[in-house]
């Protein structure tokens, strides 16, 4: 297993060894994020959600068991939100590209950030770089972000698919999903022993760019928003992905609508405020329960982490 984890200001966690795909299931844990009310995993975007223990999107205390035992009860696998695949010029650009050249995973603890760091050269000689930045919101606990900034050498075509996918794994159960309906900005699941109601809804803001094609691709278990548009030499393009999870246990009225008000707040305010509230409220949590430990690194994460 490749772990080259740096150490930094007792704060980050730094993984410079690029993709495996045989220590995702280990790395997207340490990299992993939650608020409290959710968490997601800490696997890059453009990983398919059916990778066994790889993505992971879920509610604190949303359990299910398909048929009502306890050796398949378990903390149920919502629908991914993180999904992103990009393209350039019609070539697949994901960590598990031939075409990368860097890639690179930052733990941030002291603000809750997952930050990603990627390079690719295309077939055509085309350099691409994304930073990448993902929170789970403290400040809003049903709110998700995932901000990237694109960039490129030379003049490219760059299409990016955004998705909301029912077609996930569960550790002990095929599926904890009764029912699944796709909407045009996500999906919405009912379980199968509760009959719980849950949502998934997303929306994608771009800037930068000119204009943009879109198109909407779905399933019946999968909604995906395909947006393509011209990236100039030199000028970077940024893109948003917010996404909000409601659920009828821990919420009161209708999770599609809640989500959907969770979303237009998260439009209004933008990334920077977002990510501004985001990072205060980490700050005034640490300033309520860090321990800090002189002299040895490790430790210092360690106990950040754990």
């Amino acid at each position: 297993m490749a772990y080259t984890y740096d150490f930094e200001d007792g704060w980050r966690i730094r993984d410079r060894a690029g993709f495996s795909a045989d220590d995702e299931v280990s790395k997207a844990t340490v990299f992993a994020l939650a608020n409290g009310y959710m968490g997601a995993r800490g696997a890059p975007e453009g990983l398919p959600p059916t990778l066994p223990g790889v993505m992971g999107h879920t509610i604190n205390g949303l359990y299910d068991s398909p048929t009502g035992g306890i050796l398949d009860r378990e903390m149920i696998n919502l629908p991914a939100w993180t999904p992103l695949a990009l393209e350039v010029n019609g070539h697949p650009l994901g960590v598990d590209s031939p075409l990368l050249e860097e890639y690179i995973r930052t733990l941030d603890m002291r603000g809750g950030l997952m930050v990603q760091q990627a390079r690719w050269r295309t077939p055509e000689g085309v350099t691409v770089t994304l930073e990448s930045e993902r929170l789970v919101s403290m400040a809003r606990l049903h709110l998700g972000a995932i901000h990237w900034r694109l960039q490129a050498d030379a003049p490219c075509t760059v299409t990016v698919r955004s998705a909301v996918d029912a077609v996930v794994n569960n550790r002990f159960a095929e599926t904890h999903f009764a029912a699944v309906d796709v909407l045009p900005e996500g999906i919405a699941i009912t379980t199968i022993q509760e009959r719980y109601r849950a949502a998934v809804l997303t929306a994608l803001v771009l800037e930068g760019n000119g204009d943009i094609r879109r198109e909407r691709v779905a399933t019946d278990q999968r909604v995906e928003q395909v947006c393509t548009f011209h990236l100039a030499a030199g000028e970077p393009a940024t893109l948003t992905k917010l996404a909000a999870v409601y659920d009828s246990r821990f919420s009161e009225g209708d999770p599609i609508d809640l989500c959907r008000r969770e979303l237009e707040t998260a439009r209004a305010a933008g990334y920077a405020a977002i990510r501004a509230a985001h990072v205060a409220a980490w700050e005034a949590l640490w300033a309520s329960s860090d321990v800090v430990i002189a002299g040895d690194e490790g430790a210092q994460i360690a106990i950040r982490v754990f």
